[in-house]
């Protein structure tokens, strides 16, 4: 939704500064490689202080240099002897080998130190930046031109996972917008986990609710503000509020469990309300839905139960883990059977997939994550991503486990 708007600016073909905030370093980066995708003539970039990545991993997206542009890419493979990467290309789908030299291949997403911001606003005119609240709060400064007298403030401020910034926190972006016709939108999920406080705060039941309470989530308070604002008022056209109930990218299994589970009233797939980004040049149907995976002769009881939890006719499956042992699992013993598992199911769909993106899992915590990492690393299995569920926001990947 958020590139979507983005995208209308750039159609209008006007100059605008738009500024991009979250919570988490990986809400922003999901959403700058989006709106990098949209258009390569809008500048992009992360205000970051610090340096810019030099090594990349098979499932990295990168641009590269190539017949005397650069192109957007994913790397498929390094070579570490000849310090190369294979990259496929987005355009077109070729693979291309590309030296590991910073003139030849680069981030998706620029990262620019604070005290270079004033020069990338003056040089584009149609630009993105995003950077955390919190980032932005302590080089603000930076967005000062002494030179010229003048501090440079946003067309428009997108807020993503609101459900997790509190209302000061908030502030903290909302005071660089233009205070004449800045535009503020935010974006969230209210069934999504709220801000984490540590602190205990009095909830009184009978406070003015358009007082703004410390601890409770910058999209819980907008939207109780307004909804105290607007009683008893007409608003037709829903103009302060907006719900989503379009999916574009699951499949129409995993809507309709989300629509189911988590209580989403008319969730559905975009093309039921006549979108047509699933759709080919002849209006086809084209978009996959089902798990590129190919079911090899199993040669064991164990690779016959693989091919079960690969099997692309499900859109979801669930494995319940039972010991034999008279005795339950040991944490220990649970977490290791578990990273055997998920390494045992990566290995079998790499063999037998045409896919050569990346695969996700997921879970609760670090030290699970450190046990599956030490089970793919030892089957030398690439392009797997596994992190915990606040980094993996706003991603997405063919498989996740």
């Amino acid at each position: 939704t958020i590139v979507q708007l983005i995208r209308i600016f750039i159609l209008a073909n006007v100059p605008f500064r738009i500024l991009v905030s979250a919570a988490t370093h990986e809400a922003i980066n999901n959403l700058l490689k989006k709106i990098r995708k949209l258009d390569d003539t809008v500048r992009v970039c992360k205000m970051q202080n610090s340096p810019q990545k030099k090594v990349y991993r098979p499932g990295d997206e990168c641009v590269v240099k190539y017949s005397g542009d650069w192109a957007i890419g994913t790397v498929i493979e390094v070579d570490v002897e000849s310090s190369r990467y294979k990259v496929r290309l987005l355009a077109g789908g070729r693979l291309v080998w590309i030296q590991a030299d910073p003139k030849l291949i680069a981030p998706l997403v620029e990262i620019r130190r604070p005290n270079s911001m004033t020069k990338f606003l003056e040089d584009n005119p149609q630009c993105v930046i995003g950077a955390t609240v919190w980032t932005l709060n302590r080089f603000k400064r930076n967005f000062l031109d002494k030179t010229a007298k003048k501090t440079y403030e946003f067309d428009m401020l997108f807020v993503d996972e609101a459900s997790q910034l509190r209302v000061p926190e908030a502030a903290l972006a909302i005071n660089l917008l233009q205070k004449d016709k800045g535009r503020l939108v935010v974006v969230g999920d209210h069934f999504q986990l709220a801000p984490i406080v540590h602190e205990e705060y009095p909830k009184d039941l009978e406070a003015e609710i358009t007082q703004p309470r410390v601890y409770e989530s910058f999209l819980t308070y907008l939207k109780n503000r307004l909804a105290t604002e607007l009683a008893g008022q007409a608003d037709p056209d829903g103009s302060y509020f907006k719900q989503l109930n379009e999916n574009h990218r699951m499949s129409r299994p995993l809507a309709k469990m989300t629509e189911h589970t988590l209580g989403y009233s008319s969730y559905k797939i975009c093309s039921n309300g006549g979108c047509k980004c699933r759709m080919d040049a002849a209006g086809v149907y084209a978009r996959a839905e089902r798990l590129k995976f190919e079911p090899p002769p199993p040669r064991s009881a164990l690779d016959d139960k693989l091919n079960q939890y690969l099997n692309p006719k499900h859109a979801v499956t669930m494995v319940k883990l039972a010991s034999s042992a008279p005795e339950p699992f040991t944490n220990e013993e649970g977490r290791s059977f578990e990273a055997e598992l998920v390494a045992r199911i990566v290995n079998r769909y790499r063999e037998s997939s045409e896919d050569e993106g990346r695969v996700f899992c997921i879970t609760p915590h670090h030290v699970q994550r450190k046990a599956i990492l030490n089970g793919i690393s030892e089957r030398h299995l690439e392009g797997v991503t596994v992190n915990t569920v606040e980094c993996m926001q706003g991603q997405e990947a063919a498989l996740v486990i």
